[in-house]
């Protein structure tokens, strides 16, 4: 395998345009609450008075690093010229170029947190909300409490079952009724509970079994729904996975730049499709993908947290054209 380089003398370059403060989070978190950083590595350009011109969270390669870099410099430029710098760059005005996409307002405005089908109807997570949706006119016919947060969904076919994004701690799996929303009994990986680290990014239902999916790792678990034990792994070769569904054939799961199938058996890539939106849930029903953004978030002038894309929370059902 050949051994990446890095850091590349071009980022190195650019890197020499700024002048680098690093913060200790833990030493000094009156910093943290103040710019409202929430991810780690945040690296902020700021103006002379403290005005956020330019954020980006998260390790990056050289390339991608080179990029936020030179987006940074272009907006410092636009800031000390004393012209307008936070208004964000158009983007593509559709989810995908490789199929037919229809979408409808998700019941609410927030970060969605899962998205699956059961009976006729759509069901949605947001903010600690559960929503029963009708599919023909996109109208909200239910609303429920949830007990926690959860950051997937997904169905037997009777019941849902909302995962915490802390399963990989031994967080439960909340086995819903569809008719109250309310909770009939959670499922715990016990083996779960020596771990620290948070991750689960989706779940899913596939012969009696539940799925779940390490976004960051690209490992799906199988879990016994009775018992909450693992009875296999897969690995995806794929990582920074966020979202899982089952169309009857393949797993499929969203990222920030695509849609991957993996192979029910093997859990191998068998498909990739290029996304100009990223992706937090993911769900298959009747032969189309049911998707939900991952909002991009960024800040004012006053340091204030905003949604910058996308401008209206949406259901995207997307219908794949035929592989070539």
């Amino acid at each position: 395998m050949e051994r990446e380089t890095y850091p590349d003398a071009t980022v190195v370059a650019l890197s020499r345009k700024f002048h680098w403060v690093e913060i200790d989070r833990d030493a000094q978190p009156e910093l943290v609450k103040r710019f409202h950083v929430s991810a780690y590595p945040s690296l902020l350009t700021l103006g002379k008075k403290e005005e956020k011109v330019h954020r980006f969270q998260g390790f990056k390669k050289p390339e991608p690093f080179e990029a936020e870099l030179r987006e940074a410099l272009r907006r410092y430029d636009l800031y000390t010229s004393g012209k307008e710098w936070d208004e964000p760059q158009p983007r593509p005005p559709t989810i995908c170029n490789a199929g037919t996409v229809q979408s409808f307002p998700a019941p609410a405005e927030g970060v969605p947190s899962g998205i699956t089908a059961l009976g006729g109807r759509y069901w949605i997570a947001q903010n600690a909300k559960l929503h029963a949706v009708d599919p023909a006119t996109g109208g909200t016919t239910a609303t429920f409490d949830l007990p926690q947060a959860v950051r997937d969904l997904c169905t037997d076919g009777k019941l849902l079952y909302g995962m915490e994004y802390g399963w990989t701690a031994g967080k439960p799996i909340h086995v819903l009724d569809p008719a109250t929303g309310k909770v009939l009994r959670t499922i715990v990986t016990r083996a779960n509970l020596q771990n620290k680290s948070y991750g689960a990014a989706g779940i899913t239902w596939k012969d009696g079994k539940l799925y779940v999916l390490e976004g960051m790792r690209g490992i799906l678990n199988e879990i016994d729904p009775q018992t909450g034990a693992i009875t296999r792994k897969l690995d995806c070769g794929v990582r920074w996975l966020s979202g899982l569904g089952y169309d009857g054939r393949h797993f499929v799961a969203g990222s920030r730049q695509a849609l991957y199938l993996f192979d029910a058996e093997t859990g191998k890539q068998v498909r990739k499709v290029a996304l100009n939106y990223p992706v937090r849930t993911v769900a298959a029903h009747d032969g189309a993908y049911l998707l939900m953004e991952q909002p991009v978030f960024g800040h004012d002038k006053k340091h204030e947290r905003v949604q910058l894309w996308p401008k209206q929370t949406l259901v995207y059902s997307l219908q794949l054209e035929a592989e070539r």
